[in-house]
C-alpha cells in the first residue's frame, strides 16, 4: 500500500487514479456500478425527496503461530486464520497489551488506559507503562502489529456508542439492536467519528504516540491482515435543516443544492485538516436496492507500516449489516429492504433478502468482483452475523434465517428465563427456519450466482423445526454445523463437498442449545451455550463435546452444566470471550463466567454467587471433556459484593494462554497463574 499513498484524498504524493474496473459485457441488476459525476447527489435526492427516508440499521469473530524464539501462545479467537480481529487483550507471546477502564474518583467519569506487561521467563508479569487515552473517545479494541512495533487502539466519539460498558445494562436484552437517530433530516449535536490512536511499541518501557486518526461516521467492523488494517464504516452526512422542512418548495430548493462532495466522509490524520476519505469516482451504486436508507458505506485499507499511513478507500451507497474477510476476499452483506421496530421488536418485511457484495484484496486495496442475493437475513445478533458466511475456494456459503418467526434469545437478563421466547420478527416464507445458499462468482456479469441451495425440491427436509431460531453456525472445510432451538437443541451437519448438491447428513437432538461452535480436529466439536428444560426454560451455562466423525452417528460425548438460571459466560457478550490453545491431542479452553447459584426470593430465580475463569480440557485421543477448578475467583454472595466493581464486567473479561500459564483480564486488572 505504500505505492498508493495519497489515494482517495489522503495526501502525501501525487494522487493515483481510482481503481475502477471496466464494466462487464452483461448487466447484472444486483451488481454495483461506478458512480458518474453527480450521480451520488442524485441518489441522495431520490431518497430524501420522500418522507420515507429512514434511520440507518444497526451495524453490526485461533491460536496464533509463535515465532521461533517465542513460546506457543493463543491470541484472540477469530473466525478465519490469518485475519485478526480487534479485542481488549493482545499478546505476541512476550508482551501483553490490555485496554481497561479507569475511574476518576473526583469527577466520577469513565476514562481508559492501556496496561502493558512483559511476561518473564518464569511466567510472571512485570507491569510496564499504563498510558491514559484521550478523554473524548471511547475505545473498544486493540490491534497489534508486532513485526513493525505498532499498537492500534480503535474506538469512537459516537454520542450513542459510549462511554458504555461492553455488555448492556441488566435490564436490556443482549441481542436487541439499539436504534440510533440518523443525521437525516436533522443532524445530532455531535457527528459520530471513528478514532484510531497508534503507538510505537519498539520501546516497551516507554511507548510513544505516533498518530491519531479521525474518520467521519461509525464503525461497522474492522480486521487486520499482516500490516494492513481494514475498516468498514458508514456515514450519514449532516444536511441543511431545510431538507426537513414541511414547505415542499423550501425542501426541494435544499435538495437541488446538494453536491456530491458535501456528502462524502472525511479523514483527519494528526494535526492536519480534514480531507475527503473517498472520491465520488471511487463510489459504487446499486440502483435496484430498495432500502430508503441515506448512508454511505466505505471500505478503507490502511498500511500501518507507512509513515504517512498510506490508504485506499472504496465507497458503496447504502448501508451494510455485516462483513466477512478471508486473506483473499472481503464480503459486505446488506439487507435490501429496511426493517423496522414495533412493540414486539424487529420486524423484517415479507420480501426480506440479503445482498452480498464481493471484493478481492489486492496490492491496490480492494477490487469489486460481483454481487448476489440470498433469501432471508443474517439474524439479529451482531456478534454472530459474520459466522453465517464462509468462503471455500471461489464459492461463498451463506446460512440465512428464512423462518416465519424469530425471537430474542438473551443470555443473562430476566427475559432469558421466560418459558416462552419473545417474538420479534414475522415474515412469510418457507417452512425451514434456515436456508443455505452457495454462490459462485461469474466475471461475465459481475454476479455471484447461486449454484446450490438447501432445502430444495430434491432435498426438501427443513434445517430446523417450525418456529425455531438459528442460534449457531460454523463452517469447517466441506461441512457446516447449524444449531436451531426452541425447546431442544437440534444440531445439524451439512455436507458441502459437492457445492451444487449440499445435503443434510446428520442430526442430533439434545437439551439446551449452543450459541457458538468450535471444531477441534476433524471429528470433535465443542459447543458453548445454555441448558434448558423440556419446555425451553433456559438454565445455566452448558459446555458440550460432540463426536462428529460419523455424521450419521453423531453423539454428545460429554457435557458440563455450570450454575443455574441467569449464569453467563463472556461468550454471551462477545465472540472473543473464549480462548483455546491446542498442543498435540490436548486443547485447553479458558472461559470467563459469572455463576448464579444462590436461590432468590422468587421461585426459579437465582442470585450471582461467584465469578472467575473457568477452565476445560479436551483430550482428543480419549475423546473426553475435563473441567478444572475456577481461577481468579471473586465471591459475589451477599456481603462480599463490594469487592466487585462496576467495571468487573463479565462481558469484557478476556484471557490468553502462553506456554503453561493463563492470563486473565477483568475490570482494570491483568493477572496470571499456572494452568
Amino acid at each position: 500500500l505504500a505505492a498508493v499513498a495519497g489515494c482517495g484524498g489522503s495526501g502525501g504524493g501525487d494522487p493515483l487514479p481510482p481503481v475502477v474496473s471496466d464494466p462487464p459485457a452483461a448487466i447484472n441488476p444486483k451488481s454495483l456500478t461506478p458512480a458518474q459525476p453527480g450521480e451520488l447527489a442524485a441518489y441522495f435526492r431520490t431518497r430524501l425527496s420522500s418522507a420515507n427516508a429512514v434511520p440507518r440499521s444497526e451495524a453490526l469473530g485461533a491460536p496464533s503461530a509463535p515465532a521461533a524464539d517465542t513460546p506457543r501462545f493463543s491470541g484472540t479467537t477469530v473466525q478465519e486464520s490469518g485475519v485478526d480481529e480487534d479485542d481488549l487483550l493482545k499478546t505476541d507471546g512476550r508482551m501483553l497489551y490490555s485496554l481497561v477502564p479507569e475511574i476518576s474518583p473526583s469527577a466520577g467519569t469513565a476514562r481508559q488506559r492501556l496496561l502493558i506487561h512483559r511476561r518473564e521467563t518464569n511466567g510472571s508479569l512485570s507491569a510496564l507503562a499504563n498510558p491514559s487515552l484521550p478523554r473524548d473517545r471511547w475505545y473498544t479494541g486493540l490491534y497489534l502489529a508486532g513485526s513493525i512495533s505498532r499498537l492500534v487502539v480503535i474506538g469512537s466519539n459516537d454520542p450513542w456508542a459510549g462511554p458504555l460498558p461492553v455488555s448492556p445494562p441488566a435490564d436490556l436484552p443482549t441481542t436487541l439492536p439499539i436504534d440510533r437517530p440518523t443525521s437525516l433530516p436533522f443532524a445530532p449535536v455531535t457527528q459520530p467519528s471513528i478514532a484510531l490512536t497508534m503507538f510505537d511499541i519498539s520501546s516497551s518501557e516507554s511507548p510513544s504516540s505516533l498518530a491519531s486518526v479521525s474518520i467521519d461516521g461509525w464503525l461497522v467492523a474492522s480486521r487486520q491482515i499482516g500490516q494492513r488494517l481494514y475498516l468498514v464504516s458508514q456515514w450519514s452526512p449532516a444536511l441543511p435543516t431545510a431538507i426537513g422542512s414541511g414547505d415542499p418548495k423550501e425542501r426541494q430548493a435544499a435538495l437541488d443544492q446538494l453536491r456530491s462532495i458535501d456528502l462524502l466522509p472525511r479523514i483527519s490524520i494528526g494535526n492536519s485538516g480534514p480531507q475527503p476519505l473517498v472520491t465520488e469516482a471511487e463510489c459504487l451504486l446499486q440502483t435496484s436496492n430498495a432500502s430508503p436508507e441515506t448512508v454511505l458505506t466505505t471500505i478503507t485499507v490502511i498500511d500501518l507500516s507507512s509513515p504517512s499511513l498510506a490508504r485506499k478507500s472504496r465507497c458503496l451507497a447504502g448501508g451494510t449489516e455485516a462483513i466477512y474477510l478471508t486473506t483473499e476476499s472481503l464480503y459486505l452483506a446488506t439487507t435490501r429492504h429496511a426493517y423496522r421496530r414495533d412493540a414486539g421488536g424487529i420486524v423484517y418485511p415479507v420480501q426480506t433478502s440479503t445482498d452480498v457484495h464481493k471484493f478481492a484484496l489486492d496490492a491496490n486495496g480492494v477490487d469489486y468482483r460481483g454481487s448476489g442475493n440470498v433469501p432471508g437475513h443474517l439474524g439479529w445478533e451482531s456478534e454472530k452475523k459474520s459466522y453465517r458466511m464462509s468462503e471455500q475456494g471461489t464459492d461463498l456459503r451463506v446460512l440465512t434465517f428464512t423462518g416465519e418467526t424469530g425471537w430474542i434469545m438473551p443470555a443473562v437478563m430476566s427475559v432469558a428465563n421466560a418459558p416462552t421466547p419473545l417474538p420479534v420478527a414475522r415474515r412469510e416464507g418457507p417452512a425451514s427456519p434456515a436456508t443455505l445458499s452457495i454462490l459462485r462468482e461469474d466475471p461475465r456479469d459481475r454476479s455471484l450466482q447461486p449454484i446450490g441451495i438447501l432445502p430444495n425440491a430434491r432435498r426438501p427436509a427443513a434445517i430446523g423445526l417450525p418456529d425455531e431460531q438459528v442460534l449457531a453456525v460454523r463452517f469447517a472445510g466441506s461441512r457446516a454445523y447449524v444449531v436451531t432451538f426452541r425447546r431442544t437443541d437440534p444440531l445439524y451437519i451439512l455436507d458441502l463437498s459437492d457445492p451444487t448438491d449440499p445435503r443434510t447428513v446428520g442430526e442430533l437432538k439434545a437439551p439446551g442449545y449452543s450459541d457458538f461452535l468450535f471444531p477441534i480436529g476433524d471429528d470433535l466439536l465443542l459447543g458453548v451455550g445454555k441448558d434448558a428444560d423440556a419446555n425451553g426454560m433456559v438454565g445455566g451455562v452448558k459446555v458440550a463435546l460432540f463426536d462428529v466423525a460419523d455424521p450419521a452417528r453423531m453423539r454428545e460425548l460429554d457435557t458440563r452444566l455450570i450454575g443455574q438460571r441467569g449464569s453467563s459466560s463472556a461468550l454471551d457478550f462477545s465472540r472473543h470471550g473464549i480462548n483455546l490453545l491446542t498442543e498435540g491431542n490436548q486443547t485447553r479452553i479458558a472461559l470467563p463466567m459469572r455463576i448464579h447459584e444462590t436461590p432468590s426470593g422468587s421461585p426459579g430465580w437465582f442470585e450471582p454467587t461467584r465469578q472467575g475463569l473457568m477452565r476445560f480440557e479436551v483430550d482428543a485421543a480419549a475423546r473426553r471433556l475435563r473441567d478444572k477448578p475456577m481461577l481468579f475467583e471473586t465471591d459475589l454472595k451477599p456481603g462480599s459484593r463490594p469487592s466487585l466493581t462496576a467495571f468487573d464486567d463479565i462481558g469484557s473479561a478476556r484471557s490468553v494462554q502462553i506456554a503453561q500459564q493463563v492470563y486473565y483480564l477483568t475490570g482494570d486488572r491483568l493477572t496470571g497463574a499456572d494452568w
